[in-house]
């Protein structure tokens, strides 16, 4: 799917994501997954862990797993969403509210 080095330019992680979650509405989960595992790699190498398209990979990460049925890990990365959502916006901010809603959906 990708040549050497491109799995790092960040149109292809969002793509990498995008097709991730294509995959889950045609519940293709372990195609989602192992996808959008590998974009989250790469996106914490080159983005950082705070980068709002890697704080949001990780929320597509705990729906897939959500829909797999496994909701330890699903929890487990809700709750790294929130608190870097928190910390990076602050407690009122929207993104920081739909993760913990999604965080309420994981329980």
């Amino acid at each position: 799917m990708e040549k050497a080095g491109m799995g790092r330019d960040r149109r292809m992680m969002v793509a990498m994501v995008d097709l991730a979650v294509t995959y889950r509405e045609l519940r293709l989960m372990p195609e989602a997954e192992a996808l959008v595992s590998r974009a989250l790699h790469f996106m914490e190498e080159t983005l950082g862990k705070d980068h709002p398209q890697t704080i949001s990979a990780i929320l597509d990460l705990s729906v897939i797993y959500q829909s797999q049925n496994k909701p330890d890990a699903a929890k487990e990365l809700a709750e790294t969403v929130l608190a870097r959502r928190e910390r990076i916006f602050g407690k009122d901010h929207p993104d920081t509210v739909g993760a913990l809603e999604n965080l309420r959906s994981t329980i």
